[in-house]
């Protein structure tokens, strides 16, 4: 019984966590932050870390976005970041 609950409750605290980045990059758009900003560019690898288990296609599109950014900004971490959520 406890194993069958296990999936579930990691599947609802990532959509949780996923929920709160986009609401965090609502907020830093909202605040005028540019995308070049490190903290919107972390936010986004972040994101895209959530859907490492259930979803590449958006793993994929959050990664690339994240690499896009970090290469216009010359944002080392970033991408970094972003390359080895493409590479996952």
């Amino acid at each position: 019984m406890v194993l069958g609950s296990l999936p579930y409750g990691y599947s609802h605290a990532q959509n949780q966590l996923q929920d709160s980045l986009k609401h965090r990059l609502k907020q830093l758009q909202s605040q005028n932050v540019q995308q070049s900003d490190t903290a919107y560019i972390n936010t986004i690898n972040r994101l895209a870390n959530t859907y490492r288990f259930y979803s590449t296609d958006s793993l994929l599109m959050y990664s690339t976005r994240g690499l896009q950014l970090s290469e216009e900004s010359a944002y080392t971490k970033g991408l970094t970041m972003a390359l080895t959520r493409i590479g996952h």
